[in-house]
């Protein structure tokens, strides 16, 4: 019996079959939010819009990013059973334990200090006063850390620019 030449084949055969089906569920899911009641007006404010599928739509973006996560914690773990514990894990003289170490601590670290640091002044959304100190402070945390990150990927590139202009030529 000749099995499935598009389910049979090399990891990335299947890796490119799994992308593609995640794709087209979140074009579907995407093209339902716009095509299915995307016009329904708000009953507290009739000028605001609001989706029936909003809801679905957050859902599955909560799936993706817990699924996200569940699979990148379950391969680290799957990596890690080598018999050392993971940050001194090298591969061809690069130190990948403790460069996934720092990241991830460095984005911790930069999420609670900017949310710790984020501002509380409450806010007019929609003619409103938004006041929940808890929200305010998690949006900001998300603002600031995205700018922080920006700014220090551009420092990164220029700095990386500057170093290798500066060996060519010596």
């Amino acid at each position: 019996m000749k099995r499935n030449s598009r389910l049979s084949g090399n990891r990335n055969n299947h890796n490119q079959l799994v992308f593609r089906l995640m794709l087209i569920f979140i074009a579907v899911v995407f093209a339902m939010f716009y095509m299915i009641g995307y016009t329904h007006f708000s009953e507290e404010t009739p000028q605001f819009n609001s989706p029936l599928l909003t809801g679905l739509l957050i859902v599955v973006m909560i799936m993706f990013v817990v699924g996200t996560l569940a699979l990148m914690a379950w391969s680290a773990l799957r990596k890690s059973g080598s018999g050392q514990p993971f940050w001194k894990v090298t591969e061809n003289l690069v130190p990948k334990g403790r460069i996934v170490l720092y990241t991830v601590g460095g984005v911790a670290l930069l999420l609670i200090v900017t949310y710790l640091f984020g501002s509380t002044d409450t806010m007019l959304i929609n003619g409103q006063p938004y006041s929940q100190k808890g929200w305010l402070r998690l949006a900001n945390m998300f603002i600031a850390s995205a700018i922080v990150m920006l700014v220090a990927c551009v420092a990164a590139i220029v700095i990386n620019w500057l170093r290798n202009r500066r060996n060519k030529t010596v």
